[in-house]
């Protein structure tokens, strides 16, 4: 197994993590954000890049989203989406998400206000994490070049 192949499988352990982190906490309402998480790696030269893509508001899961004064509209379909999935019964959907939109643009959502960090992304992407990854990583390129020093002391 190349170095590629073994980062590609660790990389895809943290999203499985991450699934199983977003349905224990319920915080997999539409599925949007298990279903954005995807590996990327790619050896370019001598390098191996390992990417972990996601949707952006991944950040906003562990303490919420910060009040700004500029909303792109993605909140606001955001919750749009929220409400039409969770079959609230209300009767106004679109009058309610603008409000909800609008509370959070001025003064944050809940987790925000109330510092509350819910480590459901950094419980499981954190540095002891990513330090297990690239020791797994180092050994097994640490093999690779003993295997290589091998095979160049026998050609001599």
């Amino acid at each position: 197994m190349t170095i590629e192949e073994t980062l590609n499988i660790e990389l895809k352990k943290v999203a499985d993590d991450l699934r199983k982190s977003f349905a224990d906490n319920n915080v997999n309402a539409t599925g949007r954000l298990s279903n954005s998480l995807e590996v990327i790696t790619k050896q370019i030269n001598n390098s191996i890049n390992g990417k972990l893509l996601a949707e952006r508001y991944i950040d906003t899961v562990d303490t919420g989203r910060n009040a700004n004064k500029t909303n792109s509209g993605g909140l606001l379909t955001a919750i749009r989406e929220w409400l039409r999935f969770g079959k609230y019964g209300l009767p106004n959907t679109e009058a309610v998400a603008r409000a909800i939109t609008a509370n959070i643009s001025k003064r944050g959502s809940y987790l925000s206000r109330n510092k509350i960090d819910r480590k459901i992304v950094s419980g499981v992407v954190n540095d002891i994490r990513i330090a297990n990854i690239l020791k797994v990583l180092g050994i097994q390129a640490e093999s690779e070049i003993k295997k290589n020093i091998i095979n160049l002391t026998k050609s001599f």
